[in-house]
């Protein structure tokens, strides 16, 4: 275990005595001069703070109860603590967790376990009856680098493609705030649109086309983790079905594609959309609150045809690269927050500007902070429990437009035609559904709440 700040200094807690006090004393001091320099650079400074590096949920130790253990991962627990000889002879004797929970020495000698084998592995089951088996040590040997996750370090250089966009843009600015390099995919790389990424400390890398192969080997060269950023909301432009499909499964295939050619990739997150999620679970049951369980099974718009298809190959080709990279994919609707010096306004931000300008719209979506989106992609890549699994990172109640007229109207935005949503019968007639998503599974690996509904509305500006 040990401190850092700033990637500099580093304090080995395991050492007693001076060494350990000076080290405390040497954070302590750069923590004071690092604060000390912040406050008075800002008190100085006339140009706008950019908003705070976004904080990602704390790694943490996953650990699975020893009595739950199945025959063959005890084997494979013992192979991965170098008693790998042994572990054929207690599988040939079906030993499963709760055996092993009750194991002494008397009964592994009897199974022809050597003494300094059978103190290790006694000193083992002590440990893991009081606290759990990580669960890192249940995966083969090939898979475990795979599974742990990655470690914040300027040595490791996470891809991120589509960080041109406002999700994207937050994506990056949380890996470099979390302590990671971050290259970042984009058509143009001398483009003013991407000129805010470089500001933030990106590598711009050049992949002019995400459906051909051109830049993305020198890309993803040397890349640990990778981040797949599509498209959140469907193009009032780009109605094909059959053409979106094809773009969905082709971006997907080339992407995962490089990524395990590359080598180094170890954690891969694809954001999605909930309308991979959403389908017809409320047609025979109305109340059904849709969680990461579910998936579209009657998919109706072109989008949504597109999304389905996309994560579908998604986890197609997580089974392909398995020995390569584990997957997590993050789910959302509406991304709302505060943009970055110089970052472009999102699609969905744009509903709050036209709100803003007078303009009556009928919609209803689940909403998420951008910060609490940025944060999930973080974890998925760091957190050893994300890697294959689908996450919803939404507000529990689906939202309707007129209720951010409202909360526009009562903050003072002149511009809200109240009048016309009091006369608009459409937008009088929604009723969206409260609750709607089952979040708890992303409020589970956070340890907290997401950021509101409407503090997401008001931080977008």
């Amino acid at each position: 275990v040990g401190g850092k700040l700033g990637g500099k200094l580093y304090i080995d807690l395991s050492q007693d005595g001076a060494p350990f006090e000076a080290g405390v004393q040497r954070l302590a001091k750069e923590i004071r001069d690092s604060t000390s320099h912040a406050a008075s650079s800002a008190e100085g400074s006339t140009h706008p703070q950019p908003k705070p590096a976004l904080e990602s949920p704390a790694a943490q130790v996953v650990t699975r109860s020893l009595s739950t253990l199945k025959v063959e991962e005890v084997g494979t627990l013992l192979a991965n603590l170098d008693m790998g000889k042994h572990a054929e002879g207690f599988r040939a004797l079906l030993v499963n967790g709760t055996q092993l929970d009750g194991v002494e020495d008397e009964d592994l000698q009897q199974m022809g376990v050597n003494e300094r084998s059978r103190r290790k592995l006694l000193k083992h089951v002590g440990a893991y009856r009081a606290g759990g088996v990580p669960v890192e040590l249940l995966v083969p040997s090939l898979d475990r680098a795979v599974i742990k996750g990655l470690t914040p370090s300027k040595e490791n250089v996470v891809l991120v493609t589509g960080a041109s966009s406002h999700i994207g843009g937050d994506i990056a600015h949380a890996l470099i705030g979390s302590g990671y390099s971050v290259r970042a995919a984009v058509s143009n790389p001398i483009s003013t649109r991407v000129t805010f990424l470089r500001d933030m400390g990106c590598e711009l890398a050049a992949v002019p086309d995400l459906l051909a192969d051109e830049g993305w080997a020198e890309a993803m060269a040397g890349c640990v983790g990778f981040v797949h950023v599509t498209s959140l909301t469907p193009s009032p432009f780009h109605t094909d079905a059959e053409e979106m499909i094809r773009e969905a499964v082709k971006g997907t295939e080339v992407a995962l594609r490089f990524a395990a050619e590359a080598g180094s990739v170890r954690r891969v997150v694809v954001t999605c959309t909930l309308a991979s999620i959403c389908g017809s679970q409320r047609d025979a049951n109305p109340g059904h609150l849709w969680s990461e369980a579910d998936t579209n099974d009657a998919p109706a718009s072109a989008f949504s045809k597109s999304s389905v298809a996309g994560e579908a190959k998604v986890w197609e080709l997580a089974e392909k690269y398995k020995d390569k990279f584990s997957v997590c994919t993050v789910h959302s609707a509406a991304v709302f927050g505060a943009l970055l010096p110089g970052q472009p306004v999102s699609a969905s931000m744009l509903i709050i500007q036209d709100i803003a300008m007078g303009k009556v719209m009928s919609r209803m979506f689940a909403i998420c902070d951008a910060g609490d989106f940025a944060a999930m992609h973080v974890a998925g890549l760091e957190r050893p429990e994300t890697a294959g699994q689908r996450y919803i990172v939404t507000s529990a109640d689906q939202i309707s437009t007129l209720e951010l007229a409202e909360w526009a109207a009562a903050a003072g935005a002149s511009g809200v035609d109240s009048a016309a949503w009091a006369g608009d019968a459409e937008a009088q007639k929604m009723a969206p559904k409260k609750p709607s998503i089952d979040n708890r599974k992303v409020l589970a690996l956070f340890g907290r709440a997401l950021v509101p509904p409407a503090r997401c509305w008001r931080s977008s500006g």
